[in-house]
């Protein structure tokens, strides 16, 4: 295996998660307490919808080979970390981040 083919399933594993954490917060932003079906289905539904995208992705790259999947899977947690530390308040939208100054 090529390290070109590495870097680009990790490219991919970086992507899915990025793309993982956008479809989080847009789902998070359409609950409302007016339509409790509807924000089940979003819930449920999207969580679904996220892990067979990450499935999909984790069986590609391991019928391409298991450094493939390795390397997915190093860029998918790589990148969901970095957002979660560093760069977690270019993604939630404002609405969605407490109040921290109101004591």
């Amino acid at each position: 295996m090529k390290i070109f083919e590495l870097i680009l399933w990790g490219l991919a594993g970086g992507g899915i998660a990025f793309l993982f954490l956008k479809m989080q917060g847009w789902s998070v932003m359409q609950i409302t307490a007016d339509k409790p079906e509807r924000s089940r289905f979003l819930i449920v539904g999207g969580a679904i919808f996220r892990w067979l995208l990450i499935g999909a992705l984790f069986i590609m790259a391991l019928s391409f080979s298991t450094g493939a999947a390795l390397a997915s899977l190093i860029g998918f947690i790589t990148v969901r970390m970095l957002f979660l530390f560093f760069w977690q308040d270019a993604l939630l939208p404002k609405q969605l981040k407490p109040d921290l100054e109101k004591k």
